[in-house]
């Protein structure tokens, strides 16, 4: 739990409470950064009961204030090819209740419930996502912002030659190895991510 301005916000990744409090609750007004919040809060409901989705919710006073959530990779995209990998697909929290460690407390309680020690977690970061203006326009600062709070859930930069990430020299690609990864899967990843290093593994 953690308090912003007097109120107590917590954070949940249990299964069954997560749905609970995406029928009973409403998203905040500020969680628009990729969608109306009530479309976003569809969304994620419709995502949750009907793919394989895990989510985390930072919530307080009947309100849903943040959110993050682990995906399956699209059929369209390269890592499809490794049932290993899994994506970080967005991690929101309403500007009001930003630095006050909400998007740490939801990315590790996302990690700690899905038990994800087998697989590869990635996270792929555009810059045309990002809420830039809560840092005056300035992408490099907001990268690393993302970079901290990422290494905090066990994440490294890795290099890939994927296209969009490529598009942009701010994008980047951060990858969570689960510890029981073993060094040919990790090998197979970096071949797949296009790294001229695959062959350096752990």
């Amino acid at each position: 739990m953690m308090n912003s301005k007097n109120k107590t916000v917590s954070v949940t990744a249990d299964r069954p409470l997560v749905g609970k409090l995406l029928q009973k609750y409403r998203f905040h007004d500020g969680l628009g950064q990729f969608r109306l919040p009530s479309e976003q809060q569809l969304a994620m409901l419709n995502a949750f009961q009907t793919m394989d989705v895990n989510l985390a919710l930072a919530y307080t006073e009947e309100l849903i204030v943040g959110y993050a959530l682990i995906l399956s990779p699209e059929p369209y995209e390269r890592w499809v090819k490794m049932k290993e990998i899994r994506v970080l697909g967005v991690v929101e929290v309403a500007p009001p209740y930003r630095n006050q460690q909400a998007a740490s407390s939801l990315l590790t309680a996302l990690i700690d419930e899905g038990d994800y020690e087998k697989n590869i977690l990635i996270s792929l970061e555009y810059r045309w996502h990002w809420d830039l203006d809560s840092v005056n326009g300035d992408s490099s600062l907001y990268k690393k912002l993302l970079q901290k709070l990422l290494m905090k859930g066990g994440f490294e930069e890795v290099w890939t030659n994927e296209p969009d990430i490529m598009n942009y020299h701010d994008n980047f690609m951060m990858v969570r190895f689960g510890r029981d990864v073993s060094s040919e899967i990790v090998k197979r990843f970096l071949e797949l991510s296009g790294n001229p290093i695959s062959n350096n593994v752990r």
